[in-house]
């Protein structure tokens, strides 16, 4: 799993953080039920990272959306004795609130994901219906790649000698650009080249 959201943790720590399932958190998604641990620190297994060692009890509840188990949500206490039975039903609404929003949202990405390839398409289209030159029509294909894609940056490579020189960038880095238009041999990865010339 990956943490993709922390209140009352280092957020520079834990997210995007990889964690694998373990203790209450693997009993949660295999089980399909909240679960309250006590004695959190002493008892977990795999016992937990510094951030969570000196918490006393969590709760965890699986985020279910259509019979798929999607994540946890879970809360902690310094306190022992904090919470209840109550407390877990309550988190179990909670979990089931967070589900779906979670679904709203992924819903929300992939329809401005498709919204961006499909206007990506229409300026390739326009562009080839349209008297540009050469350059200009590389430079919109390697935009319009760039946005429908959700990227920062694209490139048009030429086949040319023995290799694949730099056609016509979209917003690179100048020092990806400058390796680039050196000429890339066939099977390179342009990637891997701007770390070797990182390094």
């Amino acid at each position: 799993m990956r943490c993709r959201a922390a209140h009352g943790l280092p957020e520079e720590e834990e997210l995007g953080r990889r964690i694998e399932p373990g203790g209450a958190q693997l009993a949660a998604l295999q089980t399909g039920d909240p679960v309250l641990k006590r004695e959190f620190a002493q008892n977990e297994i795999p016992p937990p990272s510094k951030n969570f060692a000196d918490f006393k009890e969590a709760m965890v509840a699986p985020m279910t959306w259509l019979g798929e188990v999607r994540g946890v949500l879970g809360v902690l206490s310094y306190e022992s004795g904090r919470f209840d039975s109550s407390e877990l039903e309550i988190l179990e609404a909670f979990a089931r609130f967070a589900s779906l929003a979670f679904n709203n949202a992924q819903s929300y990405e992939e329809r401005e994901r498709q919204a961006r390839i499909q206007q990506g398409f229409y300026r390739v289209a326009e562009a080839l219906g349209s008297p540009l030159s050469l350059a200009e029509t590389l430079d919109t294909l390697a935009q319009a790649a760039a946005e429908a894609l959700g990227g920062d940056s694209a490139a048009v490579l030429e086949p040319g000698g023995p290799g694949l020189p730099l056609g016509r960038p979209h917003q690179l880095p100048p020092s990806v650009a400058d390796r680039l238009a050196e000429g890339v041999a066939p099977g390179a990865t342009p990637f891997r080249l701007r770390r070797r010339a990182e390094r």
